[in-house]
């Protein structure tokens, strides 16, 4: 189950970091600190059910956190281009001054 699951962590991880490409340093470190406990616990042998049931939900929690914040970055980009590209002049449409014959 250990292997699963890291496994599947560390393929959302990735997934996340390549599709939202989180620029901040938290969402840089939160994809990376979500793909090293993956790797560890793919790498973690088998232990009690209480444990595995503990670690199961830590990285479901760290997951989400993981996916949260990537794609709440990549929205927040978004939003501030399009916001961006309103408030910009537009070329051409400035009104010219009358030309005196």
């Amino acid at each position: 189950m250990n292997v699963m699951t890291g496994t599947l962590l560390v393929t959302l991880s990735a997934f996340s970091f390549l599709k939202y490409r989180p620029l901040s340093r938290d969402g840089r470190g939160l994809c990376a600190l979500a793909a090293l406990m993956g790797l560890l616990a793919a790498g973690a042998g088998g232990g009690n059910w209480r444990f595995q049931l503990i670690q199961t939900l830590l990285m479901a929690v760290v997951g989400f956190c993981c996916v949260a914040r990537a794609r709440g970055e990549s929205v927040l980009r978004a939003r501030r281009a399009m916001r961006r590209r309103l408030h910009r002049p537009q070329r051409g449409a400035a009104e010219q001054p009358a030309r005196s014959a």
